[in-house]
């Protein structure tokens, strides 16, 4: 049996907030735009993370700064690593 490994679809908002924390928040889409519910995302080295919710949206708070790398897994897809710039403003990145 072979299994098809699809690489994530990310939208990235991050957003800083009070008190030095800064909210990462998203959607998690295969490259065809399907929702994968459920996919763990979190910041690599911590315990700050989220899983996608019923539309492939997440959110989570973080006290890290400057450059951090994020990582996305689903089961029958390869994990996707982004390394992102929390720059204290609102800051988007999209890919394919």
């Amino acid at each position: 049996m072979k299994f098809l490994l699809l690489p994530f679809v990310f939208l990235f908002v991050f957003i800083e907030t009070l008190g030095g924390q800064t909210i990462i928040s998203g959607k998690v889409t295969d490259r065809k735009g399907d929702i994968l519910i459920g996919a763990s995302i979190s910041i690599r080295g911590s315990y700050d993370g989220a899983t996608a919710d019923t539309m492939g949206q997440f959110s989570f708070r973080t006290r890290k700064k400057d450059s951090v790398v994020v990582a996305a897994s689903y089961i029958g897809y390869e994990t996707e690593l982004r390394k992102v710039l929390i720059a204290g403003q609102r800051w988007r990145s999209t890919s394919d």
